[in-house]
């Protein structure tokens, strides 16, 4: 789930695959946007469903993106590589960088993301 803050009413479920970075192809081309608001009034439960058939993604249990297996790729490793090892969880507010940009005078600081709760079910 991926958040930029100046669409804070929509968030994306995107896939990061193929070579390793700065080679690596990346899809979040399928959002969820609320209807009134934005993501900061309060919080919600962001949901992912991974299996060896592939991801479904959830944003207060409302399905917004599903990617088969046979969608991703590894260039140094057979399918399902690589979402066949082990992953680490990262919750972070990110600041500059190539996407969505550098921070400028409309860039409202400081920042919070307040965070509830984390479980991983295997």
């Amino acid at each position: 789930m991926e958040l930029l803050g100046h669409e804070p009413h929509q968030i994306m479920g995107t896939i990061h695959y193929g070579a390793a970075w700065p080679q690596n192809t990346s899809d979040g081309s399928e959002n969820f946007r609320l209807e009134t608001g934005d993501f900061s009034d309060g919080f919600h439960v962001f949901r992912i469903d991974w299996d060896e058939t592939g991801m479904k993604w959830f944003c207060d249990d409302q399905l917004f993106r599903e990617t088969p297996a046979s969608r991703w790729f590894s260039k140094s490793a057979s399918s399902p590589a690589p979402f066949n090892e082990r992953f680490h969880i990262l919750l972070n507010i990110a600041v500059g960088g190539n996407w969505p940009g550098n921070p400028n005078d409309q860039t409202i600081f400081p920042q919070q993301m307040l965070v509830d709760w984390v479980r991983v079910y295997q």
